[in-house]
């Protein structure tokens, strides 16, 4: 049986993998075609858009996996300072 965090994890990896990946490709397309070497704002706004959805993707979740996990070691360190208090 596999962890649902991890598959999820997975997934959200590999969609903003591609969303990046994505997002160059129209950056470079862009610049291909007519007319040559001028990007329209229009590639530069969809780029932006493609990797912003892609950072809040991998960043929501990166912050919030940081903090749960601060607040996991200052809830273990203060029970640990309550169990030497009581021992005491």
């Amino acid at each position: 049986m596999t962890n649902t965090n991890t598959t999820t994890d997975n997934r959200k990896f590999w969609l903003s993998a591609t969303m990046c990946v994505l997002g160059v490709a129209l950056l470079f397309t862009g610049m291909i075609v007519d007319p040559v070497g001028v990007i329209t704002s229009s590639v530069i706004a969809g780029a932006g858009e493609i990797f912003i959805t892609a950072g809040a993707i991998l960043g929501i979740d990166v912050v919030y996996s940081h903090k749960l996990t601060q607040i996991i070691k200052e809830v273990t360190a203060n029970n640990e300072d309550k169990q030497k208090d009581n021992d005491r």
